[in-house]
C-alpha cells in the first residue's frame, strides 16, 4: 500500500495509456468532467456490474478446470499473466519512474534485465521453490503494478467497483455455490494448495506451541487426549486407561501440558471453566484435568476440541491472504493518495481494523473468510469522513494555531 501511494504521488494517474489500462472497468461508460452525478453514479453501476460478472465468470471457469484437474492449463495461463505484468505493465511502470527521476537508462540493457526480472518471478511464484521472502517480495510486486493502474480507473466508478467486489468476496466465499468456496473445498479435499498467488505469512508462536494439525481438522490419534463425558462410560474408560501399561497413569499430567482436549459438549454451550481444587478432591471430576460433565454437557452430540492456552481462540499456524486483497486495498489507498496524506493515513488505519476484524473472526469461526468487507468497508467510510469532516477539523484548528 505504501509503494502504490509513492506511486501516486510521483507519477501521478495521468498519461496516454489510461484507456487501454483500466478497459475492463470502463466498458460501458467512460466518466467525463461535465457529466451530472446521477449520470456518472449509473454509469459506475453498470460498469461495476460488467467488472464483477467478469471476475466471477473467469474464477467459475478457474474453479471448472481445477475440478477437472487441468493443472497444467491452469498454472501455464497464470505464468503467462503474471509475465505480462512484469514485462508489459511494470516495464511501463519502471519507464515511467526512470523519467521522474531524470534517469538515462539503455532500452537494450533495459529489455534485458526486465525479462529476466519477468522469468525469474514466474518461476518464483509457480516452478521453483525459493526462500518465503523472496516469494512475497515477487506477490507483493505483482499486487502494486496491477494496483497503480487499477489507481486510473475514473472515481465514481472506483468507489462502486471496491463496494461492488466487497459484496462479489462475501457471496463467492461464504455461499456454498460460490467460486471461491468451491476451489477452497476443492483444494482441501484434494489437500492440494491452491491455483491462485496468495500471501502467506504466519503469526508468532512460542517454542512450545504446535497447533497447525488441528486447525487443519487433521483429527490424529485420541488415545490420551478422548474424555468421555457420559457419567455410565468414564468409569470403564479410566480402567481400561489403567490397564493399558504401567505409564497410563501419566497421561493425565501429558495431557495438561499439551493443553488439548477433545470433550463433547452441547454445541450451544460456552466451554465450561475448570473445577477448582475442592472439587478434584470431593470427586465431582471424571478426570484429574478435566471439568466434570454436567447434564448439559450429556445431551451434545458434536465432538469439539477445547484449547486451554487460548480459552478457545486460537490463530491458524499458517495464514494466507489472496493477492486481489492486497490489490483493492491498494486501489482504495491510492485513490486517498490523490486527495491529501492526511486521507491516506485515515485509510490505511482503517484497513488495518478491518484486517484485524477478520482475523478475530478467523480465529473464532476457523473457516476460510472473505478478507476485503470489513477492511472496503471501513477504508471507504473513513474516506469520506475524513474529506468531509476531518479535514475541516484539523484545517480550523491549525489556523487558530490549537493542537490537539
Amino acid at each position: 500500500m505504501a509503494a502504490t501511494v509513492y506511486l501516486v504521488r510521483q507519477l501521478g494517474t495521468g498519461g496516454p495509456l489510461d484507456a487501454q489500462a483500466v478497459s475492463i472497468a470502463t466498458a460501458y461508460y467512460k466518466e467525463k468532467p461535465d457529466d451530472s452525478d446521477g449520470v456518472k453514479f449509473e454509469g459506475a453501476l453498470l460498469n461495476a456490474l460488467i467488472f464483477v460478472v467478469i471476475i466471477g465468470a473467469m474464477t467459475f471457469v478457474l474453479a471448472g478446470l481445477y475440478w477437472l484437474r487441468c493443472y497444467k492449463f491452469i498454472y501455464g495461463y497464470m505464468a503467462f499473466s503474471v509475465f505480462s505484468i512484469f514485462f508489459v505493465m511494470g516495464g511501463t511502470l519502471f519507464w515511467e519512474l526512470f523519467q521522474s527521476w531524470n534517469l538515462h537508462v539503455n532500452i537494450s540493457v533495459f529489455v534485458v534485465l526486465l525479462s529476466m526480472f519477468a522469468v525469474v518471478g514466474v518461476l518464483t511464484l509457480f516452478f521453483m521453490r525459493m526462500p518465503t521472502l523472496v516469494k512475497q517480495a515477487y506477490v507483493i510486486t505483482v499486487g502494486v503494478i496491477t494496483a497503480y493502474w487499477f489507481t486510473k480507473i475514473p472515481e465514481w466508478t472506483t468507489w462502486v467497483v471496491l463496494l461492488s467486489m466487497a459484496l462479489y468476496d462475501i457471496c463467492a466465499v461464504l455461499i456454498p455455490g460460490g467460486p471461491l468456496h468451491m476451489l477452497v473445498g476443492l483444494a482441501q479435499e484434494r489437500d492440494e494448495p491452491l491455483p491462485a498467488l496468495v500471501y502467506e505469512s504466519g503469526p508468532s508462536r512460542g517454542p512450545d506451541y504446535d497447533l497447525g494439525n488441528i486447525w487443519r481438522g487433521r483429527q490424529g490419534s485420541t488415545n490420551h487426549n478422548a474424555v468421555v463425558d457420559d457419567p455410565r462410560q468414564s468409569a470403564e474408560f479410566e480402567r481400561n486407561q489403567s490397564m493399558e501399561a504401567p505409564g497410563a497413569s501419566q497421561a493425565p499430567e501429558q495431557d495438561a501440558r499439551t493443553g488439548v482436549e477433545l470433550q463433547e459438549i452441547d454445541p450451544m454451550i460456552a466451554p465450561t471453566e475448570e473445577r477448582s481444587d475442592e472439587d478434584t478432591e470431593a470427586g465431582t471430576s471424571t478426570h484429574p484435568t478435566q471439568p466434570a460433565p454436567t447434564e448439559d454437557d450429556s445431551r451434545g452430540g458434536h465432538w469439539r476440541r477445547e484449547w486451554k492456552e487460548e480459552d478457545g481462540f486460537a490463530l491458524p499456524d499458517e495464514i494466507k491472504l489472496g493477492l486481489g486483497d492486497f490489490i483493492f486495498y491498494s486501489l482504495l489507498v491510492g485513490r486517498a493518495a490523490m486527495y491529501d496524506i492526511l486521507t491516506v493515513f485515515s485509510c490505511y488505519l482503517a484497513i488495518v481494523m478491518g484486517l484485524g476484524a477478520t482475523l478475530f473472526c478467523l480465529a473464532l469461526y476457523r473457516q476460510a473468510l472473505p478478507a476485503l468487507p470489513f477492511s472496503i468497508a471501513m477504508g471507504v467510510l473513513y474516506y469520506f469522513l475524513s474529506r468531509g469532516l476531518l479535514e475541516h477539523l484539523v484545517v480550523s484548528l491549525a489556523t487558530n494555531l490549537l493542537f490537539v
